[in-house]
C-alpha cells in the first residue's frame, strides 16, 4: 500500500485524471448521472433531428451505423436486409422519438423512433445498468411488429458494455459509441455550436468516461500491484 501511494503521489497522469474525474458536473451534482431514465431522456434529446441541439440527423445516423457496423451485428444485419446506403443518405427529418411507449401487455418501451419517409422504426431498449425483466424483448418486437408492419423495424439493446439480449433479433449496442460519437460531434462542431450545448455534451460525456473508465483503473490497479505480489511470492 506504501509503494502504491508513493507510485501515484508522484504521477502527474494520475492528478490529471483524478482532477478531470471530480471536476465539478450538474449531472453529478443533481445525482443524476445513476438514473437510467435520465440516460434515456437524454438519448430521446439527441435522436430528435428537430432539437434544440441543432446536430439535425448527425447523432442518429451515426448511431445506427456504429450498431449495424459492429462484428457482433454482422449476420443479424445480413438477415435483416437493412440498405446501409439508404440509412446514411436518408433524410430523418421527420423522426418521431417517442418515450415510455406502452405495449399491449402495458411494458413500456424506452425508446421508439419512427420514420414515415423512410419507413422505419427504431426500437431501443435500455440497460444503462440495470438488466432484462423475462420475456420483456419479446413483447416489445411484437408489439412493434404488429403495429407497424409496414415498416422496417431495427431493435437495437443498448448496455454500457455491449451485453448480448436473450432475443438474438435485437442488434447489439453500447455506451463506447455514444461516447465516441459525442466526441466527433465536439471535435467537428464546437467552433459552430452553441457554447451552451457544447458544454451540455462535455459534461454527458465526462459522465460517460468516468464509468467506462472504471474497469480501465481496476486494470491498472492490478499491474501496479502485481511486481509486489511476485515479490513477496519469492520471499515466502
Amino acid at each position: 500500500e506504501f509503494d502504491i501511494y508513493k507510485l501515484l503521489e508522484h504521477s502527474l497522469e494520475f492528478e490529471i485524471l483524478n482532477n478531470k474525474y471530480n471536476r465539478f458536473n450538474p449531472f453529478k451534482v443533481l445525482r443524476i448521472d445513476k438514473f437510467e431514465i435520465r440516460h434515456s431522456n437524454f438519448l430521446a434529446w439527441l435522436l430528435d433531428p428537430r432539437g434544440n441541439h441543432k446536430l439535425g440527423s448527425f447523432f442518429v445516423k451515426k448511431f445506427l451505423a456504429r450498431a449495424f457496423l459492429k462484428e457482433e451485428n454482422k449476420i443479424l444485419l445480413e438477415k435483416c436486409n437493412i440498405d446501409l446506403l439508404k440509412i446514411k443518405e436518408g433524410y430523418f427529418d421527420d423522426l418521431e422519438v417517442l418515450r415510455e411507449v406502452s405495449t399491449y401487455s402495458n411494458r413500456k418501451i424506452d425508446l421508439l423512433c419512427i420514420s414515415e419517409n423512410m419507413k422505419i422504426v427504431l426500437l431501443i431498449e435500455n440497460k444503462y445498468i440495470s438488466g432484462e425483466s423475462l420475456g420483456q424483448l419479446d413483447d416489445y418486437l411484437d408489439f412493434v411488429k404488429k403495429k407497424y408492419s409496414d415498416f422496417t423495424i431495427m431493435p437495437i439493446f443498448l448496455s454500457l458494455y455491449g451485453v448480448e439480449p436473450t432475443n438474438n433479433n435485437y442488434f447489439i449496442g453500447d455506451y463506447s459509441d455514444i461516447l465516441s460519437i459525442l466526441k466527433d460531434f465536439i471535435k467537428i462542431n464546437e467552433e459552430f455550436t452553441n457554447k451552451d450545448i457544447v458544454n451540455f455534451v462535455k459534461y454527458y460525456i465526462d459522465i460517460l468516461e468516468s464509468e467506462l473508465v472504471k474497469d480501465e483503473a481496476k486494470m491498472a490497479i492490478s499491474v501496479t500491484m502485481a511486481p509486489r505480489a511476485r515479490i513477496e511470492v519469492n520471499a515466502a
